[in-house]
């Protein structure tokens, strides 16, 4: 048993040599990577531009915009328009309708006035009605 016991623990020892040796050795490559200078390189637009699936796709949002924006305008502008026109004809129907109210108001009105003013003759008085208009023609 002894020499099952001396072989785990040299097992051991060995087994954790090396992983200090590997934990020794990942800190002093990360400390190397920390310490190392870097160039920063910022791609700019043009170099982004010159890359075909960019170009396209800014081609096509370009040729979809340059469409779409002119039709919603003029639609916009035509249902605008429609809406003006609509307005229009209410205003000139309702000023139709208030014209032809008041000249029925005014004809009727001149009716009564007409019948108020008017002397009706009475049925005895008749025939000197009838002479005084005769000799009022002559």
């Amino acid at each position: 048993m002894s020499f099952e016991m001396d072989e785990r623990n040299m097992d051991e020892q060995e087994l954790e040599t090396a992983l200090k040796n590997f934990r020794q050795s990942v800190h002093a490559w990360s400390e190397a990577e920390l310490v190392r200078p870097r160039a920063v390189v910022r791609a700019g637009f043009w170099a982004r531009m010159r890359k075909p699936i960019v170009a396209g796709a800014l081609g096509c949002v370009v040729a979809v915009t340059a469409i779409t924006v002119p039709v919603t305008v003029h639609q916009r502008n035509v249902a605008i328009a429609a809406h003006d026109a609509q307005l229009k004809e209410q205003q000139r129907l309702a000023d139709a309708a208030a014209q032809g109210a008041a000249a029925v108001n005014d004809d009727k009105l001149l009716a009564d006035v007409d019948s108020d003013i008017a002397q009706a003759t009475p049925d005895a008085l008749a025939p000197m009605a009838s002479m005084m208009s005769d000799s009022t023609g002559k």
